[in-house]
């Protein structure tokens, strides 16, 4: 599933999965250092959104029952910067 994860709920959300993770990740207190814990990450969508909005150096902890997903994630994660 992991190598299909992002295109399959594209197609099946018709690529409403994107607003609502936004959505998800707008209404989270942005303001602070604070840690997300990312259950279920999947393919780290929501915790990189996160980190992505945050207006203080942050960090993410995702975890899912798939290591595959979480490597996925991990790929992902290379192509955000951090804060310095």
């Amino acid at each position: 599933i992991a190598k299909r994860y992002d295109l399959t709920n594209a197609v099946m959300s018709f690529c409403l999965h994107k607003i609502w993770n936004k959505a998800l990740v707008q209404h989270l207190f942005l303001q602070e250092k604070t840690t997300l814990v990312d259950l279920c990450a999947g393919t780290g969508d929501i915790a990189y959104g996160y980190l992505r909005q945050a207006k203080a150096p942050c960090e993410a902890l995702l975890v899912d029952f798939s290591a595959n997903m979480l490597n996925f994630a991990r790929k992902k994660g290379c192509e955000y910067p951090k804060h310095t």
